[in-house]
């Protein structure tokens, strides 16, 4: 954890986790009792609460001085002083709170709970005072809720953060006085004791007296108040009063009496403060930037208007907003902008980047400013890019805040990481001459000096804060037998040829994924390419990365850059509504012919595929780019056959012909100039078949032929294709059985792709025509008639006979 970090968690009396270890440099607390700054161990802290609840007036005394003494390892209890306790720093936090720090060194140093409470009593006197009007009884853990004095037994070992709430007693002779502090209608309340005799309190600057003067300090201090303020458009930025003084009143809002005079000790104190609205009027400003994000109350004088520009300037000379002035970035009043707007802006305890008022005015604007403003920023810290098996990410971290709970990737089995700057992997993967592994560099989520280095090029870099100060890659093989490969999305060409990408996020244009070294020097192993797809700019489109076996022998680093494509316009073939593919054409002119076609082509997209250009010739076993052409341009649909490509305007722009193979060739191209992408929609046509009818009795040996067109309906023939006495025609039926699958007599039917695609073959013989690619037989299925004596009958030809073929 970050010094910066402890000391503010210090300061805000944030208890420390018990299990950080926490990486800070030596020292001791100062005089004032700020947040001390301590060794490495693990720390604990312990809060005294002084005032709980926030409500008594009444001071703790030599606060200061009593801190210094609990740190004061030069006294002994042979003076009467007890002396400081070993392994604890004591300071107060912002609260007013009295804290301990406990470092814990096991073996080394154990400090003990009854030691920290002894330490606050000289003897059986608490050293903690707030006068003779109350009395220390004793210290209440906010936990358990047990009570302890000096008289502790308590010798547990501090193990964890306690927090103690401070038992007071009032003392005999004194009254405890409501008092109302009304700040400009904000209304609160509190509590001061004085001294009283006979039921009455004596007007007075005496100690237990009551003195308006004294009050208005106490309040001023507890309620954090003050009657000053900044005045944006006054001669300067230092601070006026803008509020009356505190005005002290008792009971129905009567004024104090003279010294020496009293009032009842029943009676109640109000504190009354009042805006000079006649003067000045409020400019309330809002920011996540503010500490606490709590809003800040400018003034202006109303005998002028003020800007935009004058309200940022008094924020920045109250101290609302510092500017970091170490190279991260600083105020240019000229444009009212931060040094690269990105760039860093620290308040007192947070980092953050501030850009406009309310969206929309820049910061130096001098245009006249409302009087409520929203100061837009935004958190601030560092991003960090992670990468694991080919996957990335880029992750926003607080300062102090890197763990490795920042990776939201996939690490298992994971051995180590390595580190390197975006600017660092860029210059080396750019140059020529071969990378070595030593660009990277081992990284340590526990190590101080590895955190420290992140965080200091985040503070002197120019970075903006979506920018990755660094890259963490997570390696699965201990260092001596990791090799990496880095793939890069450009093209690796320079000049005019050059083409630029990224992986969808700008500042990622390179993964790097490890993998483990060869066993050989002559040997290879295979490191998967990246998850993320590079993208480019409209006209260029990612085609691969090729071959994904990269030499992986001991300490090398393999760059393989992207294969891009650059492309002028597409053209996309469909099939009514549905699209088939996509060819990305280079120029797109002179298509007249099928060679300067298939040459403009640089890519194709194909079944959810991406190809290269259509060049070579086809492989056995592999599918390539040239089939993707040839099933994409020469397209197959079930039942039909490609005759030509048209244009939305149904204009041909590809046609077809059967070459003297009864092959189907481009015969001609009409795309001439293109002067935009195209679609292109297929002109199919329906493939026609045979349909065989047969008679199915002894004497009927001819076959009665109907042809029939894919997707389009026929009426079977009736009952007056063929005659049988003593038989009448029942259904036709696709075996001479009858046990196959039976149409009714003139039924309309319709034979679909599918099912032109599935039939076996075509009836010959018996005067059936030839011609056809495909075809079925129907038989007549006969029954016996109520008259006549007809010698026909079914046959009963069987699976044998039949050359009927069955519909799918």
């Amino acid at each position: 954890m970050a010094l910066s970090v402890l000391v503010a968690l210090m300061m805000l009396a944030v208890p420390l986790a018990s299990s950080s270890n926490l990486f800070v440099d030596g020292g001791q607390t100062n005089s004032n009792g700020d947040a001390p700054v301590v060794g490495a161990s693990t720390g604990y802290t312990i809060t005294f609460q002084l005032n709980a609840d926030g409500k008594s007036l009444d001071q703790i005394e030599n606060l200061n001085d009593i801190i210094a003494a609990l740190n004061d390892t030069d006294s002994n209890s042979s003076n009467g002083v007890t002396p400081a306790v070993a392994g604890a720093t004591w300071y107060l936090n912002e609260n007013g709170d009295l804290c301990a720090l406990v470092m814990y060194e096991k073996g080394v140093t154990e400090v003990k709970l009854s030691e920290l409470i002894k330490a606050l009593y000289n003897g059986t006197d608490s050293k903690i005072s707030k006068g003779a009007a109350y009395k220390l009884i004793s210290w209440k853990d906010t936990t358990t809720g047990s009570t302890y004095d000096s008289t502790i037994t308590n010798d547990d070992i501090i193990k964890k953060d306690m927090a103690f709430i401070s038992q007071w007693e009032l003392q005999s002779g004194y009254v405890e006085v409501p008092v109302t502090v009304n700040f400009d209608g904000d209304v609160k309340e509190y509590i001061k004791a004085y001294a009283y005799a006979d039921g009455k309190i004596i007007i007075g600057s005496t100690d237990g007296q009551i003195d308006d003067s004294a009050l208005v300090d106490a309040v001023e201090k507890v309620g954090k108040l003050s009657i000053n303020g900044v005045v944006v458009n006054g001669a300067d930025f230092n601070p006026i009063p803008v509020y009356s003084e505190g005005k002290v009143t008792y009971g129905d809002n009567k004024e104090l009496p003279a010294d020496g005079k009293t009032i009842p000790s029943t009676s109640k104190l109000t504190v009354t403060y009042t805006f000079n609205d006649s003067k000045f009027s409020k400019i309330v400003v809002s920011s996540i930037a503010f500490k606490g994000g709590k809003d800040v109350t400018l003034y202006a004088d109303t005998a002028s208007d003020y800007t935009y520009k004058q309200v940022f300037d008094a924020l920045i000379a109250a101290k609302n907003v510092e500017l970091v002035t170490s190279g991260a970035g600083s105020y240019d009043k000229t444009t009212g902008k931060i040094v690269n707007e990105d760039n860093t802006v620290l308040t007192s305890d947070k980092h953050y980047v501030l850009s406009k008022w309310n969206g929309t005015e820049y910061l130096n604007s001098t245009r006249t400013a409302p009087a409520t403003l929203t100061l837009d920023a935004k958190l601030n810290g560092y991003s960090i890019a992670f990468m694991s098996k080919g996957q990335y990410e880029v992750k926003f971290v607080e300062f102090g805040k890197l763990t490795a709970d920042a990776c939201s990737l996939d690490v298992s089995g994971l051995d180590h990481w390595v580190m390197i700057t975006p600017t660092a992997l860029d210059n080396a993967t750019s140059t020529s001459g071969a990378v070595t592994a030593s660009i990277f560099e081992q990284f340590n989520f526990a190590s101080e000096s590895n955190i420290k280095k992140i965080e200091t090029a985040a503070t002197t870099g120019t970075y903006k804060v979506d920018e990755p100060v660094y890259v963490l890659i997570a390696c699965f093989t201990s260092s001596d037998k990791t090799a990496y490969a880095v793939f890069d999305a450009s093209n690796g060409k320079t000049g005019a040829d050059e083409i630029i990408g990224n992986f969808g996020n700008e500042y990622i244009n390179r993964i790097v994924v490890p993998g483990e070294i060869s066993k050989s020097d002559d040997a290879k192993n295979s490191i998967p390419s990246p998850s993320a797809t590079p993208v480019y700019d409209e006209g260029n489109i990612f085609i691969g990365w090729g071959e994904n076996n990269y030499d992986t022998n001991k300490n090398s680093v393999k760059v393989v850059n992207a294969s891009v494509s650059s492309y002028k316009y597409t053209i996309t073939f469909y099939d009514g509504n549905n699209v088939l593919g996509m060819f990305y054409m280079k120029t797109g002119a002179n298509l007249t012919n099928e060679a300067t076609f298939k040459g403009d082509i640089v890519a194709i997209q194909y079944n959810g595929q991406l190809y290269g250009a259509p060049t070579g010739d086809h492989v056995e076993g592999k599918y390539q780019s040239i089939d993707a052409y040839n099933d994409l341009v020469f397209s197959k649909k079930n039942g039909y056959e490609i005759k030509q490509w048209n244009d939305a305007n149904k204009n041909s722009m590809i046609i077809f012909k059967l070459n003297d193979d009864k092959v189907t060739i481009i015969d001609k191209v009409n795309i001439k100039d293109m002067k935009d992408n195209l679609s292109l929609y297929g002109q199919f046509e329906a493939k026609k078949y045979l349909i065989a009818y047969n008679g199915n009795t002894a004497t009927a040996t001819n076959n009665m032929p109907q042809e029939g067109t894919v997707d389009s309906a026929v009426n079977l023939f009736s009952d007056a294709a063929f005659s049988n006495d003593g038989y009448k025609l029942k259904e036709w039926n696709t075996r001479p059985d009858g046990k196959g699958t039976s149409y009714a007599l003139g039924v309309s039917f319709t034979l679909t792709g599918e099912q032109y695609e599935d039939l076996k073959g075509v009836p010959t013989g018996n005067g059936l025509p030839s011609g056809y690619e495909k075809g079925f037989t129907l038989y007549a299925i006969w029954e016996k008639s109520s008259s006549g004596s007809g010698s026909g009958d079914n046959t009963d030809g069987g699976d044998n006979n039949t050359d009927t073929y069955l519909l799918a």
